[in-house]
């Protein structure tokens, strides 16, 4: 897979922008001293 094509795939796109979503919420979450399920409400950009 090339770079073009990477650039060129939103899903992929939506995918590692919902990584970070997540890892954000959960470095939050973790720091508040909260242990819950992250990434609720995300929806998957493309079927596995």
């Amino acid at each position: 897979t090339s770079h073009d094509e990477l650039d060129a795939d939103e899903t992929i796109q939506e995918e590692v922008r919902n990584a970070a979503r997540s890892l954000a919420e959960a470095v939050v979450e973790r720091r508040a001293g909260r242990f819950r399920q992250i990434g609720i409400g995300l929806e998957d950009p493309r079927e596995k």
